[in-house]
C-alpha cells in the first residue's frame, strides 16, 4: 500500500496585486499598490512586507473628464456600476 503523496505548500500560494487609493488632508488621493499572497486551501491573503513592500505614487485630484485621465476606479453602489476618474498632479502644484 501506498502512502499520500507530499504536495508541497508552495503551489498553494499564489500573488495578487492590491491596487487602492488613499485620500491625503489636502484632498489628493495617494496610490497604493501591494503584492499580497493567497493560500489556495485556507482562502487567507497577507502583505509579505520585505519581499514586497508597498508602492505609494501621487498625487492624485479627481477629474471630470473621462477623456483625460491617469487612473480609473470603478465601484458598485447599489447595483450601478460608477466610475472615478483620477489625474496625477506635481506634488508643488497648489490648488
Amino acid at each position: 500500500m501506498g502512502g499520500k503523496a507530499g504536495i508541497s505548500r508552495e503551489y498553494d500560494q499564489f500573488e495578487e496585486t492590491v491596487i487602492s487609493f488613499r485620500r491625503e488632508a489636502d484632498n489628493t488621493y495617494t496610490k497604493i499598490v501591494k503584492v499580497m499572497s493567497r493560500d489556495r486551501s485556507t482562502g487567507a491573503i497577507r502583505h509579505l512586507k520585505r519581499k514586497n513592500p508597498a508602492i505609494e505614487t501621487g498625487p492624485y485630484v479627481i477629474t471630470q473628464d473621462s477623456n483625460d485621465f491617469d487612473e480609473k476606479m470603478e465601484y458598485e453602489l447599489d447595483g450601478v456600476m460608477n466610475y472615478v476618474f483620477l489625474k496625477r498632479v506635481d506634488g508643488d502644484e497648489s490648488r
